[in-house]
């Protein structure tokens, strides 16, 4: 698995690709449905992309030697006299820390919507329910109901009722949703935080594109528009806000040319972000820097004696000399070596273990034993 620090750069870094694509290809060229998903899908693949690990080519690994750590007859310190500094614990908690918040966030005009909802009786209307309320200052809709202010103007709320009903039709809500939940997990990551609000003008647009297609007049929408400064909040309901008020009336009067074809673009682009973030090189061999006819490969997994559990961070090294490796997470080793020597096994607060190479194969496993206190 990838360090936390170098996935949050090839996230960022991923996401601000397929939002440049957005921006340059997408937005003024494809339906409304096409620009909503590319969004939604282009983020989740930033997110998810870095996580892939494909390998592609081995590489060559370093001969370690470690007298720091150990003294020369390989014995190993006290866990008192080594200290251990870890930036990857205090990453995990701040990052939680973060994804609690967003969620405490996301969860707020959801308990907003129904405290009003158990205030104000709800009517049917259609397939949605309608709440007329003096308490809603600005029209909204989440879920399956939609909350508008009281309005004199009956006309003007057919339009606003139209608007709210188009985003429910959509599934509008839902891409917020989930548009919020990335934002909650990639908190760190400025470009979702753009994508949300691009995702937000695109539904918008969409909303008035269906009021004006029912044959109002584009004079009074933009009226009533201006009145009440309809939009959508940041967050996942639909409100009224005084935002790109300017780019939705653009909109109203721009021809839009479809172009869907150019999609096509994504597969290119996703195979570069692939090739960019997903590869990743083959577990690596120790290399053999001068093979001798009694040149051999030693593997194998080092196990804790009592649980059976791996031990990552064991140290493998030649009685003879400082040539030697460290297992991984999984506990396993590989290591080249000559016939005849020997091999020690260390680790923290286990006791050490010498093994022959001849009596070693490939696929051993070393069991170690905790010291006695």
């Amino acid at each position: 698995m990838k360090e936390p620090f170098l996935y949050i750069i090839e996230s960022i870094v991923c996401s601000g690709l397929f939002l440049s694509i957005y921006r340059l290809c997408i937005v003024r060229h494809t339906a409304f449905r096409v620009s909503r998903l590319f969004l939604l899908f282009a983020m989740m693949g930033a997110c998810a992309i870095p996580l892939l690990q494909i390998p592609v080519w081995p590489s060559e690994t370093m001969v370690v030697t470690l007298p720091l750590l150990w003294d020369i007859h390989g014995n190993a310190p006290k866990a008192e006299s080594l200290t251990i500094h870890s930036a990857g614990n205090w990453l995990t908690w701040i990052y939680i820390l973060g994804v609690g918040i967003m969620l405490i966030r996301m969860s707020l005009p959801l308990f907003r919507a129904m405290k009003l909802e158990r205030k104000s009786k709800a009517m049917v209307h259609g397939a949605y329910s309608l709440v007329v309320s003096k308490d809603v200052q600005n029209a909204f809709s989440s879920l399956r109901t939609v909350y508008l202010p009281l309005m004199e103007n009956k006309e003007e709320e057919q339009m606003v009722m139209m608007h709210e009903e188009s985003h429910l039709r959509h599934f509008h809500i839902a891409e917020r949703w989930l548009m919020e939940l990335l934002k909650a997990c990639c908190w760190f990551n400025p470009f979702v935080w753009i994508a949300s609000r691009y995702l937000v003008e695109i539904q918008e647009m969409e909303a008035d594109s269906d009021v004006l297609r029912q044959g109002y007049d584009l004079t009074a929408y933009r009226q009533m528009l201006l009145k009440h400064t309809m939009g959508l909040e940041e967050g996942w309901v639909c409100r009224f806000s005084p935002s790109f008020i300017k780019k939705r009336m653009l909109a109203m009067t721009g021809h839009r040319k479809i172009q869907n074809m150019r999609m096509w673009i994504l597969l290119p682009m996703l195979g570069l972000a692939i090739c960019c973030f997903a590869f990743t090189m083959k577990p690596a061999l120790l290399s053999d820097e001068a093979k001798s006819e009694n040149g051999v490969v030693v593997s194998g997994r080092v196990v804790d004696e009592q649980t059976g559990e791996p031990i990552m961070g064991a140290v493998v090294i030649e009685t003879s000399s400082t040539k030697g490796t460290i297992t991984n997470k999984k506990g396993e080793f590989r290591l080249s070596t000559e016939k005849g020597k020997e091999l020690k096994f260390l680790m923290i607060d286990y006791e050490t273990r010498i093994f022959k190479v001849d009596e070693l194969g490939e696929s051993e496993e070393i069991e170690l034993s905790k010291t006695k206190e």
